[in-house]
């Protein structure tokens, strides 16, 4: 006996030590006082066992609950926000009653059972005189509802499609009562349509119409305006009697609920036969939308958006605060046809109707963008060179050969200019630029290189360098679409050398082509008052040296390139110019070649050395001119401009060839642009081939 007193305790402790832990590892409960009021709690459950949150509940509320076997499973309650007991308490009815649970109050203890067998435990009874709604508990009653004007019967039929298959609805005819056994929050709902329909009426009945083709709600709606009209119209005699309408949608269903006298009742249901019907051939929900400029893939994705966030909007909303219904539902379904550039729409007729109006402010002809562009590269380049340069020899039986003097006797400096012309195979006497003075001996051969056996030279020379354009790209473009315009050479990088095998002695070389060039992109956007805002991204790349040599002695192709990038936002108006620059390159090199020591002697050094000095600053400026076109006045403006300075310019060409150039207007070269419908010309003009344009 002791033994099994031992162990019944022992149970007792396990368990109460097992409910501890999943109480700390699942519950949060913190109590907070408020100001002369009942202790506020904030509960978060994630699945905790029901049993332990019933604990919890009746800790907190002080109740008595005895639970069904069948009460079983987890539960999981976020409640960011403290609440007071009583709150408290109708969050576990709902709780419950979300997991298929219900409470039955039988004096000091509350039984918890399922919901499925609650109406036959004898559940509390509520009695509605003057029809007051439920409260908003989620337990199981017993409603009594008595009324004045609707039959029983009559709404025991409409009202039973409304509540779940665990409620009961029952009619008492006798006393044209209605007993209804539900959730108090069901119960609520089911008293608010009472009390639109159980009103006074004139021999009034309820019907209910169930629909197959039409929607419930529109349907209803168009009722409601047919009835209305037709009672004005109505002799006065009837119009001064009192009569009752209604036409409620129940969209679970799709079924109409019709409270009127017998006239109307039969009027609306041969409305609705009539109304109710498939949608004719040619009106049916299925509809294609052809395009005029938009991009059909385009609209597609924004109509798309759209129909998504009006239908999270209209979730997020509580259900007494619900709007009204987005005129594009989540149904509709909008499909892009590229090749037709078209838009294929399944929808209500009513909601294409809503689609179409939106597409037609959508698909309008865009403005565009006719941009000029100038890329031009300032150059600051001074150079002065100035020095001696000489050299003497002589021939030993073409064995050797002894030298004297000549500190840039070779391929560099001025001499080097002579002596390359006399190496080549057609030797071609060339003097350097600038200023030279000297004298040359006859010349001398040594391994296979011919150079004079003496020379002597001064050389003075001064350069300087403008401005060079690099491009002048121009480009037009739609508003809001980027543009880009790409000048380039493709230049061979050499990426890999394999060298010759024992079954091929040539090397192998792998190339990797890249742009090197001038690039501009352009995405213009066209505000009010006829401003541009331009996004702009340019990029200048030139080669500095097309090849180099490696350790081996071997010439790859590894060019190397200056980048110069700009990218930035303007805002500049209709026609005007914006300027981008800044992009400067300072360099400064001086270099002096001399003959030791004696290259040093102050005054006479000078005849054994060579100086130079070079300054070099380049600015790279990048000139853009947006001109707006948005109708064909104002792009033929624009083609007309162009043709202008593409005349102009080849007249001035003309002219420099000589007076007896012919100009323009005798004879048009290959490719200009044609005439324009207003010129003063008339007639076919031909090319120098003799083809007429």
């Amino acid at each position: 006996m002791i033994r099994l007193r031992w162990r019944a305790l022992t149970t007792a402790c396990v368990l109460f030590l097992l409910w501890s832990v999943v109480w700390t590892s699942h519950v949060t409960a913190e109590e907070d006082k408020s100001e002369g009021g009942p202790p506020l709690v904030a509960m978060e459950f994630d699945d905790v066992d029901i049993r332990v949150f019933i604990k919890f509940i009746s800790t907190l509320t002080g109740k008595n609950f005895v639970l069904d076997n069948d009460v079983k499973g987890t539960i999981n309650l976020v409640s960011p926000s403290r609440v007071s007991p009583e709150e408290a308490y109708r969050v576990f009815e709902s709780v419950l009653e979300v997991y298929g649970f219900t409470t039955i109050p039988s004096g000091p203890i509350v039984k918890i059972v399922p919901l499925r067998t609650a109406k036959d435990r004898g559940v509390e009874t509520l009695v509605a005189p003057g029809m007051p709604l439920a409260g908003p508990q989620d337990n199981m009653v017993t409603q009594i509802i008595p009324l004045k004007h609707a039959n029983a019967d009559d709404l025991q039929k409409v009202l039973t499609p409304l509540v779940s298959k665990t409620s009961v609805i029952a009619a008492d005819s006798k006393s044209n009562t209605l007993i209804v056994t539900d959730v108090h929050s069901n119960i609520r709902r089911l008293m608010e349509i009472l009390r639109e329909i159980d009103v006074s009426g004139v021999e009034n009945t309820t019907s209910v119409i169930e629909l197959e083709h039409a929607s419930a709600e529109d349907l209803a709606d168009k009722l409601r305006l047919l009835m209305e009209g037709e009672r004005k119209t109505r002799p006065a005699g009837k119009q001064g009697e009192e009569e009752v309408f209604k036409v409620l949608a129940v969209d679970r269903i799709n079924a109409l609920v019709v409270f009127a006298n017998k006239d109307d009742t039969e009027e609306i249901k041969r409305l609705v036969a009539r109304l109710d019907r498939p949608t004719p051939s040619g009106k049916d929900n299925i509809h294609v939308l052809y395009l005029k400029n938009a991009v059909a893939e385009d609209i597609a994705n924004v109509l798309t958006q759209f129909r998504d966030q009006a239908k999270t909007a209209g979730a997020g909303q509580a259900t007494g605060d619900r709007p009204k219904a987005p005129t594009i539902s989540a149904d509709v379904v909008i499909s892009p046809d590229k090749a037709t550039n078209s838009l294929v729409i399944r929808s209500s007729p009513q909601e294409f109707k809503e689609l179409t109006r939106i597409i037609e402010k959508l698909d309008i002809q865009r403005a565009m963008v006719y941009v000029e562009g100038l890329v031009m590269e300032v150059n600051t380049d001074k150079a002065l060179r100035l020095g001696v340069e000489w050299h003497a020899g002589n021939d030993f039986d073409n064995q050797s050969a002894f030298w004297f003097g000549g500190n840039t006797a070779g391929s560099a400096g001025a001499l080097g200019t002579i002596f390359s012309g006399l190496q080549s195979s057609t030797p071609v006497f060339a003097l350097p630029g600038g200023l030279a003075l000297g004298v040359i001996g006859r010349q001398l051969t040594y391994g296979g290189i011919s150079f004079p056996s003496y020379s002597a030279l001064i050389n003075a020379i001064k350069s300087d360098t403008d401005f060079n354009i690099l491009s002048t790209p121009q480009i037009l473009t739609t508003d809001n679409e980027e543009a880009e315009v790409r000048v380039a050479q493709n230049i061979p990088y050499q990426t890999r050398l394999d060298q010759g095998t024992e079954v091929t002695s040539r090397a192998i070389s792998t190339f990797e082509y890249k742009d090197v060039g001038v690039n501009l992109k352009v995405t213009p956007q066209i505000n009010q008052d006829r401003f541009v805002r331009m996004q702009i991204e340019q990029e200048v790349r030139s080669v500095v040296r097309d090849s180099t040599v490696d350790s081996a002695g071997n010439v790859i192709l590894a060019p190397v390139t200056n980048v110069r990038s700009a990218k930035t936002t303007v805002i500049v108006k209709d026609g005007e110019t914006v300027v981008l620059g800044g992009l400067i390159q300072d360099t400064e090199r001086g270099d002096e070649t001399r003959v030791p020591c004696l290259g040093s002697i102050p005054v006479i050094g000078w005849a054994f050395k060579t100086t130079s000095q070079r300054r070099e600053k380049i600015n790279l400026l990048v000139f853009l001119t947006p001109h707006i076109i948005e109708n064909t006045e104002e792009a033929r403006a624009v083609y007309q401009q162009k043709e202008r300075e593409i005349k102009d310019s080849l007249i001035r060409q003309k002219a420099l060839q000589g007076p007896g150039a012919k100009l323009l207007n005798d004879e048009k070269p290959r490719g200009a642009l044609p005439e324009t419908p207003d010129s003063s010309e008339s007639g076919n003009t031909e090319t120098p081939s003799g083809t007429p344009e």
